[in-house]
């Protein structure tokens, strides 16, 4: 593949926006790993997906406002925003049910549609395989993942 063609795949409006995306997740998935154990940690991991998560939506409309774009191209955009948005609902809906079975904080990364990495604190409960077992299946049965990382956070 010559470089004329590999930039004209970035020229395409869907492309950029996946590699884009592709590209922020990991980022943040990489940031999230490396901050500072406690509470701080759980603000900023909520923070800074709240900022990804605005700024892809702010991409995502001023793309489907261009008028130069195909129907076609926008109904894609339009499914890859709907898909995250409801990532993030299922990431906030987990981090709820966490915090109602007494969890003190938790926060739920989903990496992609089969793999997920959930944070969780506990002043009272030690993370053992029991509360391990009931943080996958809050996050089973919220968004059907059954690959999912449970790292305890102080």
């Amino acid at each position: 593949m010559d470089i004329k063609l590999k930039f004209r795949l970035l020229k395409k409006p869907t492309t950029f926006i996946i590699l884009v995306l592709l590209i922020l997740n990991i980022a943040q998935f990489y940031y999230i790993q490396r901050q500072a154990s406690g509470t701080d940690f759980f603000v900023q991991s909520r923070l800074n997906r709240d900022e990804t998560l605005s700024k892809i939506i702010y991409t995502y409309k001023a793309m489907l406002d261009d008028k130069s774009i195909s129907q076609e191209s926008k109904n894609s955009l339009e499914k890859k925003l709907k898909e995250e948005i409801n990532t993030a609902n299922m990431e906030n809906k987990v981090e709820v049910i966490l915090k109602g079975k007494g969890f003190d904080d938790s926060f739920a990364a989903i990496l992609d549609n089969n793999r997920a990495t959930i944070f969780v604190k506990s002043k009272h409960k030690k993370l053992n395989s029991q509360s391990a077992k009931i943080v996958q299946n809050i996050m089973m049965e919220a968004a059907n993942i059954k690959d999912v990382e449970v790292v305890e956070k102080k």
